[in-house]
């Protein structure tokens, strides 16, 4: 989806955590992302440390990662400063304080431990795994209606599309430019109206690909849905372990 980050990972023989079940990588990643929003301060310092340790087990690189959010430094200068002047509770709105400055740094961390379960999450779930993982998380509502047979052509339809869309969009908003009578000119209003402008060829490319898409597919999709392995249920007690501890942080906090 991103390729500029494959510089922020290192190739590894064998990446962590891989030989789980996929239902449980993905249940773990979530529950990081959640843990990292709502846990009290001093309980992100061992969720940081776990992270971090299979960050570096998983092939991160530290260089190439701080030159992909070195464009970030603004929007980190921006929070940093919204918050040292905004604690109204220490002082009056507009005059810098530690504790403003403090609550800043804090939402930055969460924020920075919210992007690692992300990036962690991507790396060891590839498309086949994910695949499985929603299936084994979707396969309770099977009797509703539900239908997880298909769901790994329709996520790699999806994520397939997705860039594809928005590299033909980009296209035809260059396009744009160049028939202007100067491409330098910024107008009021008119990046609002090369935007709908784009809109009617995006939605025709969709729709092309919408028809064509069931002849292509029809005769790769399996006879039969394969059924998701079975998880075990020592990782089963782990992710249920996870689950009460941060119910029970947040209720404290």
């Amino acid at each position: 989806m991103i390729p500029a980050a494959g510089r922020a990972w290192r190739p590894v023989a064998s990446l962590p955590l891989r030989r789980s079940h996929p239902a449980a990588r993905l249940a773990a990643g979530l529950l990081a992302v959640l843990s990292a929003l709502f846990w009290p301060p001093l309980a992100l310092v061992p969720l940081a440390c776990l992270l971090g340790a299979c960050l570096w087990r998983s092939g991160w690189r530290p260089a190439g990662a701080a030159s992909l959010l070195r464009a970030w430094l603004p929007v980190v200068l921006v929070v940093l400063v919204a918050h040292t002047v905004s604690a109204v509770d220490a002082a009056p709105l507009g005059r810098p304080t530690w504790l403003g400055l403090s609550r800043g740094v804090l939402a930055l961390c969460r924020l920075a431990l919210v992007i690692a379960a992300g990036a962690l999450l991507l790396r060891l779930l590839p498309l086949p795994d994910l695949t499985v993982a929603l299936t084994w998380w979707l396969r309770p509502l099977e009797p509703l209606g539900v239908d997880t047979g298909h769901l790994g052509v329709t996520l790699a339809v999806a994520l397939g599309t997705a860039p594809r869309t928005h590299a033909e969009a980009a296209r035809i908003r260059a396009c744009l430019r160049l028939r202007r009578a100067d491409p330098r000119r910024r107008r009021r209003g008119l990046h609002l109206r090369e935007l709908l402008l784009v809109v009617p060829p995006v939605m025709e490319g969709l729709a092309r690909r919408a028809e064509t898409l069931p002849l292509a597919l029809a005769g790769r999709l399996p006879a039969e849905p394969t059924r998701p392995p079975r998880l075990p249920w020592a990782q089963g007690l782990l992710l249920i372990a996870w689950a009460g501890t941060f119910v029970g942080l947040v209720l404290l906090a």
